[in-house]
């Protein structure tokens, strides 16, 4: 039962593949038409949906339990973590103009926000240097395929190798690495995205900061007890007006 399971999981991915395969060759030849997207969308869903199939698959037969697997994705795992940081840091600096570890409850709220697309930079690059590792493997493979197949006859006339040995090329690879990159350009462009519209971010971010970071300090020289403030370094205080999605930053020093 085990064994016609994953041979069925192995039919559906590798029939995602082709199917989605197809579609974007549609895609390609008729991108001029209307709605043409919606195409490319499908395609890119099902090659999508077969590639996770087969990851979940290769994930539990080959990495799951194994130690140096382990150690390997928490080491990743921690670089993941000190780039959510650094992402939500400039977030921080971008959206309020002062120092982000000034705001240490929205930091802390923006890094857990900012593990996917950080984990997503982390999947690209560790997909660019698997995706080239595949390019040279596929070459160096497709180079002794061709070279058995010219000198396998000259073998079989000499008596070395018979008719019936001749093994049977497989080519599933090709298919992953197709998967591969189509995986690929799917997370450069979700993270472009991101990375492009961040500063519709940036209101919510001020009204996060506002309700966290600033607070009312009542027993604090020159300081307006009805307004919520943030200390500084140096002297600096600042305050936001406005309301809602319209706050803005407001920066004084307080006199010595």
């Amino acid at each position: 039962m085990s064994f016609s399971l994953i041979t069925l999981k192995e039919k559906i991915y590798y029939k995602c593949y082709g199917v989605g395969s197809i579609i974007l060759l549609f895609y390609a030849l008729c991108h001029k038409l209307i709605y043409s997207e919606v195409i490319l969308f499908i395609g890119l869903l099902i090659v999508e949906v077969g590639f996770v199939i087969w990851a979940i698959q290769f994930y539990k037969n080959n990495i799951m339990g194994r130690f140096s697997y382990t150690l390997f994705f928490g080491i990743v795992n921690l670089f993941i973590l000190w780039l959510s940081n650094a992402y939500a840091q400039e977030l921080v600096v971008a959206s309020l103009g002062l120092p982000a570890e000034d705001f240490g409850l929205t930091l802390h709220l923006l890094v857990l926000l900012c593990y996917i697309p950080a984990a997503m930079v982390v999947t690209i690059l560790l997909f660019f240097i698997v995706y080239l590792l595949l390019s040279v493997l596929l070459t160096l493979k497709m180079s002794r395929d061709i070279v058995y197949s010219f000198i396998y006859p000259f073998l079989v006339l000499c008596g070395l190798k018979k008719r019936e040995e001749m093994v049977k090329k497989d080519n599933r690879m090709f298919l992953h690495f197709f998967a591969f990159g189509v995986t690929s350009i799917l997370l450069a462009s979700v993270f472009s995205f991101i990375v492009k519209y961040q500063s519709l971010l940036y209101p919510s971010i001020r009204y996060i900061a506002y309700f966290t970071d600033y607070q009312y300090i009542y027993n604090y020289p020159q300081i307006d007890k009805n307004k919520k403030i943030k200390l500084h370094a140096n002297g600096i205080v600042s305050t936001m007006k406005g309301s809602d999605q319209s706050l803005k930053v407001v920066v004084s020093k307080l006199d010595e």
